[in-house]
């Protein structure tokens, strides 16, 4: 199952294979957009609301005036309101450490170590054994930056760095335009770290996953520990006691455990196609660690080491594609918010949103194909003047001929550059429909058609145009 990626991350990755017993885990690396976390994001208990721990099932007090009042039920569970109660308690949290540990029958085995040191350190230390070999690795949000160290036992290594804050263009102009013109709603946390845990069946594998990452968060980082999020917004079935809070799949192929003292979570089951068995136990949890300084210090990368992060448009977003995601939910999200409405200035500044992610690609347009566009003009420049020499002094017969050759290139390279302008536009495609998305989506996709259109004009179409129009004017003489 494919879990939405704002932004880059280190996965720890078990899947339950469908076809066969034997488990593998990964360290995957993944893109995901800044954007907005889908899904439904709780916020704070009404006022005059009971305090969010009282999903303990109390029973409502008999009316003393009746003596023939039957037994009242108990109220319903509200895990939302469970959950949002321990959102707010640990996104206060100053620090904690916490291990776990993921097994698959005797094949597999991972580590998992987690430390957190308010408000902007992050570290998730993942230490594999089983049939692949020894494996560690780590990786740290330190401020708006991820570092990311892998080894093997046999000196392969990986090593990354990139700071979100720093992004090359188009993605760096364009995140400095879209906190210009459209800013990201507050949220209580702000930018900063996150830890998410995510499960699911994948429909298509059926295969039973889990993804467990650390990750800086650019906006709308609503809770520090995600697996509190995740909880919103999936669906199943829930139960509670006096220690722990239970999620669980309508076919309990997935058992969620959490704590309601600490808001961690305790157990994770999951249950393949085939029937084997993974589970993820929390086995160590410290809220007020001492957190050694040298344990948020990344070692300097190795000259051996394998670059992890050498696109970093790809590693931070999945491509320009995720970037231009983030900004449809970011301009969609003001509209829904009702912070922006649809107006002259938000077209304006939709239209400079565009500019910063269309400018440099049609620039690189122009250049790929400039190089094969002015090889080929200068043959026909040099093609021309040889036909016009060659005749006789005063035969203006061969100068025209000439020049209706030229107006027939001419429009075969109007035909090519409206082939390429064609093709990039049909890679424009509509944006989906997010979950509280407004229906300015169509309106905002028909406003970056046309300005592409545009700057394709400019960018392209006219300076090369302008290329073969020189050159054979030189050679026609005229």
């Amino acid at each position: 199952m494919r879990f939405p990626a704002s932004t880059l991350a280190l996965l720890a990755f078990a899947t339950l294979a469908q076809a066969r017993p034997s488990a593998r885990a990964e360290l995957l690396l993944a893109g995901k957009a800044a954007a907005p976390a889908l899904g439904r994001l709780m916020g704070g208990a009404a006022p005059g609301a009971p305090e969010l721990m009282l999903a303990d099932l109390r029973v409502a007090r008999a009316d003393p005036r009746r003596v023939d009042q039957e037994p009242q039920a108990p109220p319903a569970l509200d895990p939302l309101a469970l959950l949002d109660g321990l959102v707010e308690r640990t996104n206060t949290l100053d620090a904690f450490r916490a291990a776990y540990q993921m097994r698959k029958g005797e094949e597999v085995e991972i580590r998992f170590e987690l430390a957190y040191g308010a408000p902007d350190r992050l570290l998730l230390t993942v230490e594999q054994r089983g049939e692949k070999g020894p494996m560690t690795a780590r990786s740290w949000v330190l401020g708006s930056a991820l570092h990311v160290r892998l080894s093997t036992e046999d000196g392969a290594q990986v090593a990354g760095d990139l700071d979100f804050a720093h992004l090359p263009d188009p993605a760096g102009a364009l995140l400095r335009v879209l906190d210009e013109r459209f800013p990201p709603e507050s949220s209580g946390l702000g930018a900063g770290p996150q830890v998410l845990l995510t499960w699911g069946v994948d429909p298509d594998s059926n295969k039973a996953e889990f993804e467990l990452r650390v990750l800086y968060q650019s906006q709308q980082r609503t809770a520090l520990l995600g697996w509190l999020e995740h909880l919103q917004r999936v669906e199943g079935e829930w139960s509670l006691d006096d220690q722990s809070l239970q999620w669980a799949r309508s076919d309990e192929r997935i058992v969620a455990r959490l704590s309601r003292a600490s808001g961690f979570l305790e157990h994770l089951r999951l249950v393949g196609a085939d029937g084997t068995v993974a589970e993820l136990e929390l086995t160590e949890l410290d809220l007020a660690p001492d957190l050694e300084r040298e344990l948020f210090q990344p070692p300097v990368r190795s000259a051996e080491a394998k670059d992890m992060f050498s696109d970093p448009i790809r590693a931070a977003f999945g491509g320009l594609s995720g970037v231009r995601s983030l900004a449809y939910a970011r301009v969609d999200g003001a509209l829904a918010s009702g912070r922006r409405k649809w107006d002259p200035g938000l077209r304006e500044d939709w239209e400079q949103v565009v500019a910063a992610l269309h400018d440099s690609t049609l620039a690189q347009v122009h250049d790929a194909m400039r190089g094969p566009i002015e090889e080929r003009t200068l043959e026909m420049a040099s093609a021309v003047r040889e036909q016009i020499a060659q005749a006789p002094r005063g035969d203006e017969a061969v100068r025209t001929q000439m020049r209706e050759q030229v107006r027939v290139w001419r429009d075969g390279l109007v035909r090519s550059i409206d082939q390429e302008q064609a093709r990039y536009l049909g890679g424009i495609s509509a944006p989906g429909r997010h979950e509280g998305g407004t229906e300015n989506l169509a309106d905002l996709h028909a406003l970056e058609r046309e300005q592409v259109a545009g700057i394709f004009a400019s960018s392209v179409r006219e300076p090369l145009l302008a290329l073969f129009d020189e050159r054979l004017r030189e050679a026609l003489g005229s």
